[in-house]
């Protein structure tokens, strides 16, 4: 979990402390990395979770869970918005992927933060669980 609430550019990787759930031999992690690495031939659930923070009145941003540098599908969230006078300006989002690494060699896994808007991330936390082999 990295606590830091920091804007992030485009496609930036996001920095991680500790992941959570992260059960068993399959999957290592060092802290303040960005990367995990998966055990190939398994399946594999994966859950960003985090808030957006809007910095100026307007702003909109995107997340998405990334498997050996290509998105996985549906684990991306996109959203836009607009900050309503006296209220807080922080949207928090999900982002669930299943999926399986390729048999063989480790896998990558990580988050990124793409095309910001006036927006920052604050609280991620990424939780990845071995579902078994495929």
């Amino acid at each position: 979990m990295d606590l830091q609430t920091r804007p992030y550019v485009s496609n930036e990787t996001i920095v991680f402390d500790t992941i959570g759930d992260a059960h068993g031999t399959d999957i290592s992690f060092t802290p303040t990395s960005g990367n995990v690495v998966l055990a190939g031939g398994k399946a594999y659930l994966a859950m960003f979770e985090g808030a957006i923070d809007l910095i100026g009145d307007t702003g909109g941003s995107a997340i998405g869970l990334f498997l050996n540098g290509a998105s996985i599908g549906g684990s991306g969230v996109a959203m836009e918005f607009n900050r309503v006078p006296g209220q807080v300006g922080a949207k928090s989002v999900t982002s669930p992927a299943i999926f399986k690494t390729p048999a063989g060699a480790a896998s990558i896994l990580n988050a990124r933060f793409g095309d910001t808007d006036n927006t920052q991330l604050v609280g991620p936390i990424l939780n990845v669980l071995t579902l078994g082999n495929v």
